[in-house]
């Protein structure tokens, strides 16, 4: 899994003073956006009357894109020390590409 270092810029923040509310406003950042696009095909076969083939073919986040995490978002410690971790993502959510193929014979 890869790393992305520096999602926002964690010394554009500074700490207030004990007692003081800060100006952060609300979704000032936001995290990387989630897409995973799903395909399925499906072909009916009648063989007889009542015998049926369906070929089914399942492929699950078809562009096989990574979706990181939210980052850190914490830029100070309980200390008030600057957070060595604000603003790296270090995860991936979701997963990558899958398929499955199936046969299903209904009689």
């Amino acid at each position: 899994q890869g790393i992305v270092t520096q999602w926002f810029n964690p010394a554009c923040f500074t700490l207030q003073p004990a007692g003081t509310l800060g100006n952060f406003g609300r979704d000032v950042a936001i995290g990387p956006n989630f897409l995973d696009t799903d395909l399925a095909l499906l072909k009916d076969t009648k063989i007889r009357e009542s015998l049926k083939l369906q070929f089914r073919a399942e492929v699950f986040n078809v562009f096989n894109r990574a979706n990181f995490g939210l980052p850190t978002a914490t830029a100070f410690s309980g200390t008030g020390t600057p957070n060595s971790q604000a603003g790296k993502i270090t995860s991936i959510v979701g997963n990558p590409r899958q398929v499955q193929l199936a046969l299903k014979l209904t009689f």
